[in-house]
């Protein structure tokens, strides 16, 4: 059935057709009147009118018209009557014609004709959306707002009312065609004629395959380019008349390139023993080169994975993101998880607060470690985790880690004192020959260090590995030699042997190969547990 639109057109031209009818019939009886021959008494009324008193018979000539048929020139067969017999036949003729084109060929022009036309001039119009916002998404729905560009192709302004559009996906193997994925109501809006005009809509676009919806936007925050498609019915009005056509236009979305992804300013927050997590604000930074908006997201969470051999120190820049980027490989290890706060995306840098929650695991560990050790890291966050079916999932991202801007051993040094001699960490005092126990003589290298946090913490059970700037070859020769004033100290259950016939020992020659590898150094467990100025809330 015709659109209620249609309805009313043929209702308007159905009125105009039946006056156009009586005015053409009113015009005839009009003319056929004054076109007839006068009777007797017509006759004799017009004679007394004017004057004539005598009654004369009518001309034969008048007497024989009423009685044979009119002829004229070219009017030799009887099917030419309708044309050029009297002016009333000519007129009902006339009529007759105008009326069959009416009621033939008004319906094929408006219904057949025109729509066609406007299907051609809707087929040449082209969409272009110039920027847009997506915000508040749900389980199902998110609002988009857009700044779209519609060059009108027609000559004629038109009016669009309100219609629901159908989104399709970008045509794949299976789909040639794209897949439906949602649909949205676009409000009713007005263009000018021959040329572009720009339209402010907002809508909010509904779900309906998840799936293939989140495909199309993993490819548009990869920056690509991705093609979608928009079908419906829709009513336009132009010269106040509406017309039914149909529309399936192409266009493309500002692909959401996010890049330069940062973290800074790391600060240790606190310690979960419920969840065995370490806890640490800091600011996640990023570039968007794109018109396209992202606000109302609210809280956004991501996982974050680590690969310990892809974040060797000893790899280029280059070959630590090759190889401990994404995409997410076996070697990738999930540390822990990032939530960024209001989260939002405009056009040019964005720097969002976040909390990261780091699990306790061996790849943390490393982490931790190198970036302590001012090594930059590069770790892969995957999200978000927690908005909708249809968002989930859509970012694979390489985050870049600058190492510690604080170096957390700032010096070291090994003297005779502290390796040979040692001492007491109790009383200062230098280590007993005999008394080289862990509990009460320390002997090695001395380290100063910083705290790279704002917040205390506690570090035990260090080890770590010693290297020299450049590769030495060197030998030597090991002597045994008593500390000064120990020569005759007895050592106790020895029977009186004392501390110079203990280290009678004949000196030992070594030689040890170019390397930079200088020694080993760790620590005893809670060397400085409960000690003042060493130990938190203590001295």
């Amino acid at each position: 059935p015709p659109p209620k639109g249609a309805k009313a057109l043929l209702a308007s031209a159905t009125a105009a057709l039946l006056l156009l009818i009586s005015s053409l019939t009113a015009l005839v009886a009009a003319m056929s009147e004054r076109t007839s021959i006068p009777d007797a008494k017509t006759l004799q009324r017009l004679r007394s009118d004017y004057g004539q008193a005598q009654s004369r018979e009518a001309p034969v000539s008048v007497a024989m018209a009423q009685q044979e048929p009119h002829k004229e020139p070219g009017c030799v067969k009887k099917t030419h009557r309708y044309f050029c017999g009297s002016v009333k036949a000519t007129s009902y003729t006339m009529l007759a014609m105008i009326s069959f084109a009416a009621l033939f060929w008004v319906p094929i022009i408006w219904y057949v004709i025109v729509p066609a036309i406007l299907n051609m001039l809707a087929g040449a119009t082209s969409v272009n959306i110039k920027s847009a916002t997506m915000a508040d998404p749900t389980a199902t729905n998110m609002k988009v707002s857009a700044v779209v560009e519609i060059n009108n192709a027609g000559p004629f302004g038109c009016d669009i009312d309100a219609f629901n559009a159908t989104i399709h996906s970008p045509p794949e193997d299976s789909a040639p065609n794209g897949r439906p994925i949602g649909w949205m109501v676009v409000p009713p809006f007005t263009l000018k004629g021959n040329g572009p005009g720009i339209i402010n809509p907002t809508t909010m676009v509904h779900v309906t395959d998840a799936a293939a919806f989140n495909k199309m936007a993993k490819g548009m925050l990869n920056g690509d380019d991705v093609p979608w498609r928009m079908t419906s019915e829709i009513t336009v009005w132009s010269m106040g008349i509406p017309f039914s056509i149909s529309i399936d236009k192409q266009t493309v979305f500002p692909p959401i390139e996010l890049t330069n992804y940062a973290t800074s300013n790391l600060e240790m927050s606190h310690g979960n023993t419920t969840t065995n997590q370490l806890v640490i604000d800091a600011d996640v930074s990023f570039y968007s080169s794109s018109p396209m908006r992202l606000e109302g997201f609210g809280t956004i969470k991501a996982e974050l994975y680590y690969s310990v051999a892809g974040n060797d120190p000893d790899l280029s820049p280059e070959a630590r993101l090759r190889q401990g980027g994404p995409p997410i490989r076996d070697d990738h290890v999930k540390i822990g998880e990032c939530h960024m706060y209001d989260y939002r995306v405009e056009q040019g840098m964005n720097t969002i607060q976040t909390k990261i929650f780091l699990d306790a695991n061996y790849a943390t560990g490393q982490s931790l470690g190198r970036w302590a050790s001012e090594f930059d890291q590069t770790i892969v966050s995957v999200g978000p985790t927690n908005i909708s079916p249809f968002i989930d999932g859509i970012w694979e991202g390489a985050n870049d880690m600058p190492g510690s801007s604080i170096t957390l051993y700032t010096a070291t040094f090994v003297t005779a004192d502290t390796l040979v001699k040692g001492y007491n960490p109790k009383t200062g005092e230098p280590c007993k020959v005999w008394d080289g126990g862990i509990d009460s003589c320390d002997r090695g290298s001395t380290v100063m260090g910083m705290n790279p946090f704002k917040r205390e913490w506690f570090i035990k059970d260090i080890e770590y590995e010693t290297y020299l700037e450049q590769e030495y070859e060197y030998s030597g020769t090991f002597l045994t030699k008593v500390i000064p004033g120990q020569e005759n100290v007895e050592v106790p259950f020895t029977g009186g042997t004392t501390v110079g016939d203990l280290f009678n020992i004949p000196a030992v020659s070594f030689s040890c190969g170019r390397s930079n590898v200088l020694g080993r150094t760790f620590s005893k467990p809670g060397m400085w547990a409960g000690y003042p100025n060493h130990s938190p809330g203590v001295g």
